[in-house]
């Protein structure tokens, strides 16, 4: 028999919650507490009342007595106590996932109660988007928007986690497949292209991924966006990806297409950052598939409780999605219109 997973539930260990109340405040009046559950588990787990006992900080007279009251609560016995061991019977393993789910919610409950009620939201934003978002931003005191976000940077790869599991609020980076778990508006679809020195020949026309074959590549690693979009879209870039430098950040990778005669595929978005200012980038709208620029969001409902501020009143809670959701849209659709320009711009004959 497996021993049963618990939440990790606070035991009370003050002095005189060891015994069970009286019969005039039994088992029966208070139902399953957190403390009849925790103790219910704990034996389930430890299969020994002295483990169990020093675990909830609990004599083990007083541990019996709160299973033996369980017992008489469910009219079944629960543990077999005729072996050295303390075993589950029928009964008690049936009553396993419902103290479970018992558990994690007195556990949610009280995570609930503890937190505080923000006062900002969090916005995670591709470490290659951060610079052209702030200066995108509507600036303290606007009368743009109410307050803006907590800007946590990471790589475009894990900003859709982030944003899944609740540690951001919204997202902002740029994704080759559109997920159908969250809502998604994709702002701008960005070519892919070749980034490299001025001083590094690159072919006048791409026709098709094979024309990209002669060149000497350095890549990102396999985890980071644009290598899996490609490999997904099945681009025919063996000498891409069999390239021998591979880096793991975008920083790194312009950094070594500066410092050598490589050449790399990036998006349009990346190619627009201050980083790639003395490099060339030379799109391929045509061979290889597009890149979406986009901000992520849970779908409504599913975010916190958000208190933010009208900068003409003292406080208001309002719709944090709403609010946030056209702040980062206005911010991305500025940037979007910078990079349209520039494409406009290069294309246009001199």
């Amino acid at each position: 028999m497996n021993r049963p997973d618990r939440p990790d539930v606070q035991a009370a260990s003050t002095a005189g919650q060891d015994e069970v109340p009286s019969s005039n405040n039994s088992l029966e009046t208070q139902g399953l507490s957190l403390k009849v559950v925790q103790a219910f588990l704990a034996l389930a787990s430890e299969r020994s009342f002295t483990k169990a006992a020093r675990e909830l900080h609990l004599t083990q007279s007083g541990l019996s007595r709160i299973i033996g009251g369980l017992e008489n609560e469910v009219g079944e016995h629960l543990f077999s106590r005729a072996t050295q061991s303390v075993l589950l019977t029928p009964a008690g393993e049936a009553l396993i996932p419902h103290a479970l789910r018992l558990a994690q919610c007195y556990q949610q409950a009280l995570n609930f109660a503890g937190q505080p009620i923000r006062t900002s939201a969090l916005l995670a934003c591709s470490s290659m988007l951060v610079s052209d978002l702030l200066r995108h931003l509507p600036q303290a005191g606007s009368g743009q928007a109410r307050q803006n976000p907590r800007v946590h940077t990471m790589g475009s790869h894990k900003v859709l986690d982030a944003v899944r599991s609740g540690a951001a609020d919204l997202g902002v980076c740029v994704i080759g497949v559109v997920p159908d778990d969250l809502c998604i508006e994709v702002l701008y679809r960005a070519p892919i292209g070749l980034l490299a020195r001025r001083d590094v020949p690159l072919p006048h026309r791409v026709d098709n991924p094979t024309d990209l074959g002669s060149l000497t590549y350095a890549r990102l690693s396999d985890e980071m966006v644009l290598p899996g979009h490609l490999r997904r879209m099945g681009a025919e870039l063996p000498t891409y990806f069999n390239a021998s430098v591979v880096c793991d950040s975008m920083t790194g990778l312009m950094s070594a297409i500066r410092s050598s005669a490589c050449v790399s595929l990036v998006s349009e978005v990346a190619a627009h950052h201050t980083l790639a200012n003395d490099l060339v980038f030379k799109p391929i709208p045509n061979s290889l598939p597009k890149m979406h620029l986009c901000i992520a969001y849970r779908r409504t409902g599913e975010l916190p409780s958000v208190q933010l501020h009208h900068p003409h009143k003292s406080a208001e809670v309002i719709d944090a999605q709403t609010d946030l959701v056209l702040t980062a849209r206005g911010a991305v659709l500025k940037l979007a219109d910078e990079l349209k320009r520039r494409a406009s711009s290069s294309s246009s004959p001199s």
